[in-house]
């Protein structure tokens, strides 16, 4: 595996490589972006709205894996995708020095809806990603947000891109990287690994409707009561039996030819069309009723929109942050390192400790008060012990490096229940965190 000079990767090393991003830290030239005090590795500064800080710091949308929902699990590559996937090493550009990841705009691979960047973002969930912010040889001369798009279900839902461009998810994410964000050339199993992650990527249940796509029993009356609205007036686009998605690109009255949106998921993608025009379901409706001259009475508009409701619910919208899940998530992503060690690639070794060392600053930054010193010491020590796995594995020293990961997973077992004790006056708990953050 060949890699770039560790001198030209963002390294964050203060401390036990534990990370405490203040707005002082960044470039002058990107005051564009909001200012809080204080951030979770610069999660905070991409949220638009303070007063929600402390449920999108505590909260995130449920992961749902393919994998998993059919009884197995994801495989390594997968698995490796996931931690690429949440750091800003892979984004790199100004973006990943302002600690940008693909979870931060998609988490869990959901759509960020409170995404906002001050003078990139006309609404909260947009952002202008052709704009010399971010890359200035991709900068286009036009102010043209789109809309944070959900990445669920996308082995489904090809061709990628607002404008339907990309025949591969290999290569939109590619472009993505490079060209909208201007970060390095992605390694090749880098690239695979992400392409694995967002292959695994699932739509969250909707109880509302059928494996068939029909709505169920349990869907309102209105909402069934439209279906044949539906199938006369979107059903081209949108067949109930094709996942209501076509994989073609389409001229709807919104200034371009773009890719045809899938239904399922719609709940937790607000608001909608590619630039985000369209706050909710009803303005959907509307624009439709008038760019195609429908003629909807006032009862058929309402029953329309409760199908696209039963259509687009999900059995859940967020789930709780939690220590126990962070620490399980932490020995999860260290368990990768295994492989690599098996193969004595200690550059692998190097660049997937790394990435989970990210992951222990983020919780690191979670214990941000006097009394937590013996927390954050703690979780400093599995950072330091975790690059000594990386050291031995560049010493050429594997079985060493083998027996020390296998004693890193011990110490955290044993270490992490400590935490508990100071976790409710921690930034797992909303009624820890300020206003706006």
């Amino acid at each position: 595996m060949t890699r770039k000079s560790p001198a030209n990767r963002i390294r964050r090393t203060a401390g036990a490589c534990l990370i405490a991003v203040t707005m002082a830290a960044i470039p002058a030239m990107a005051q564009t972006v909001r200012q809080p005090d204080t951030v979770l590795l610069n999660d905070a500064i991409w949220l638009g709205s303070s007063d929600r800080m402390a449920d999108l710091l505590t909260s995130q949308p449920p992961e749902y894996l393919r994998s998993v929902a059919q009884g197995g699990q994801p495989p390594f590559l997968a698995r490796l995708g996931k931690l690429a996937f949440r750091s800003p090493f892979v984004v790199g550009g100004r973006a990943g020095r302002l600690g940008l990841s693909c979870n931060t705009c998609h988490p869990n691979g959901g759509a960020n809806a409170d995404f906002f960047v001050e003078g990139l973002s006309d609404r909260p969930g947009s952002v202008d990603v052709t704009h010399a912010f971010w890359n200035r040889r991709a900068d286009d001369g036009f102010f043209n947000p789109v809309n944070v798009p959900s990445l669920r279900g996308a082995r489904l839902t090809a061709p990628y891109g607002r404008d339907g461009r990309f025949a591969s998810l290999a290569e939109f994410t590619r472009h993505v990287i490079v060209t909208e964000f201007g970060g390095d050339e992605p390694e090749p199993l880098i690239l695979d690994a992400l392409v694995a992650y967002q292959l695994d990527l699932a739509l969250l249940p909707n109880p509302l409707v059928d494996a068939g796509g029909q709505l169920a029993a349990a869907a309102l009356p209105l909402a069934r009561a439209a279906a044949g609205l539906f199938a006369r007036d979107c059903g081209s686009c949108h067949g109930p039996d094709g996942g209501f998605v076509d994989g073609r690109r389409h001229d709807v009255g919104t200034d371009g030819h773009f890719d045809t949106p899938v239904l399922l998921g719609l709940a937790e993608s607000a608001p909608y069309f590619h630039d985000g025009r369209a706050a909710d379901l009803a303005a959907v409706v509307d624009h439709f009723d008038e760019v195609w001259s429908l003629g909807y009475d006032l009862d058929e508009r309402r029953a329309v929109i409760a199908y696209l409701e039963a259509v687009g619910a999900v059995d859940r919208r967020r789930e709780p942050v939690t220590l126990s899940a962070t620490v399980a998530a932490l020995q999860d992503f260290a368990a990768l390192v295994r492989e690599p060690l098996k193969s004595e690639d200690a550059a692998l070794v190097d660049l997937v400790v790394d990435m989970v060392r990210l992951e222990i600053g983020r919780l690191h930054q979670r214990f941000p008060a006097p009394e937590h010193g013996a927390a954050r010491e703690t979780i400093g020590g599995w950072a330091h012990a975790l690059r000594r796995v990386a050291r031995l594995a560049e010493q050429g020293a594997f079985p060493a490096a083998r027996t020390a990961l296998v004693g890193w997973h011990a110490n955290v077992a044993d270490s992490w229940p400590s935490l508990e004790t100071v976790a409710r006056t921690s930034l797992f708990n909303p009624r820890a965190i300020p206003p706006g953050g």
